[in-house]
């Protein structure tokens, strides 16, 4: 719900149990993402999993969207549980946040601020790193 992704809300449609699904824990930036198909619920990566790390679903409330203070209440009410990922950790945040403002650039190699203009910058003055357009 919401015109933008910088004005948008998660809007709850309804509840089922899926018993294996049910195992995966909470983390309010997830690496995976569930879509139903009728009465099947499919799980799938939405970034590479590594072997020993855990598989994070949302339980509803996405960083992006749902302010931290606002996440972690309804999580403790709902699932009487702390979250502690890293978006509520750190602070992350959301896209609202980010609106109107200017991309700025960083140099994939070393990290070096290049600035909000690349166009004409061919290497990185630090680490003389080609960057490509």
């Amino acid at each position: 719900k919401g015109a933008s992704m910088i004005n948008s809300e998660s809007v709850e449609l309804g509840g089922a149990v899926y018993p294996t699904i049910s195992l995966s824990n909470h983390a309010c930036a997830s690496n995976t993402a569930r879509t139903n198909f009728g009465t099947y619920c499919c799980m799938r990566a939405t970034r590479t999993i590594f072997p020993n790390e855990k598989i994070y679903d949302n339980y509803g409330k996405f960083y992006h969207t749902e302010e931290k203070e606002a996440r972690q209440s309804q999580l403790a009410l709902q699932y009487f549980f702390d979250c502690t990922c890293p978006a509520c950790k750190n602070n992350w945040p959301q896209y609202k946040d980010f609106a109107r403002q200017e991309s700025v650039y960083y140099c994939p190699g070393c990290k070096y601020k290049l600035g909000t203009d690349i166009k004409k910058i061919k290497k990185c003055p630090r680490c003389k790193k080609d960057l490509k357009a």
